[in-house]
């Protein structure tokens, strides 16, 4: 069974190193987000990988100790990206607000009430092992396993009930390639926008299938 490999020191470094051109985005993104919860520290850091194929995957998340604020670092093959969230507390509800750096510019994209639920399986989804390629069926064995639970990836389409909602949103964007057609670029962008809340909060494969269907082509047409 694979796993999302964990990224060396060295390599975080020079993730973060090659993402100082955005420093200045990036601080104001960060500002942004701590008007919210007040004073802060990005003292948490994790860095993952993860490769296959012609795809190669870099992430560096940083956060604070009380788990409110995220700034994750991505690198798709030549391609650098730095997105943030904050958890607010409004009213008694949680709300999840996400900013991506867009031309320079800190645009919020995403801005969703989230539960105890969704932060709890949210620690469940990190680092969960890729399941094993079921060598009972030859179509499955002559593509790439699964990315990610029972129908993340080229080739996988479940039959078994997705293991997540991160998983469910894989399944959906399966039966919207059936009705639409395979490579459907809208079917894409409803799947970049089912796993927004997970990718923001720093869902671990949750960034990982996104950055992967964004190295995919698509059809505008469909």
């Amino acid at each position: 069974m694979a796993q999302l490999q964990t990224l060396s020191i060295e390599e975080q470094e020079t993730l973060l190193d090659n993402a100082q051109i955005n420093t200045i985005a990036a601080k104001q993104m960060v500002q942004k987000m701590t008007q919210f919860v007040g004073a802060y520290d990005l003292n948490n850091r994790k860095g993952f990988k993860f490769e296959q194929g012609d795809v190669s995957i870099q992430v560096v998340i940083l956060g604070n100790m009380e788990d409110t604020i995220k700034v994750i670092y991505t690198k798709l093959d030549n391609e650098e990206l730095v997105s943030g969230s904050v958890i607010v507390e409004k009213e008694g509800k949680k709300v999840l607000k996400g900013y991506d750096i867009i031309e320079d510019e800190v645009i919020k994209t995403l801005e969703t009430e989230i539960d105890d639920e969704f932060l709890e399986e949210l620690k469940g989804l990190e680092n969960r092992e890729l399941p094993e390629t079921d060598t009972e069926r030859e179509e499955v064995v002559s593509q790439l396993p699964c990315i990610y639970g029972n129908w993340c990836g080229p080739g996988c389409s479940g039959p078994k009930a997705p293991i997540s909602k991160v998983d469910a949103c894989c399944k959906t964007h399966d039966g919207c390639y059936s009705s639409r057609g395979y490579f459907a670029c809208s079917c894409d962008k409803n799947l970049q926008n089912c796993l927004a809340p997970h990718v923001k909060a720093g869902s671990e494969w949750a960034i990982t299938i996104s950055l992967w269907f964004r190295k995919q082509p698509c059809n505008p047409f469909k």
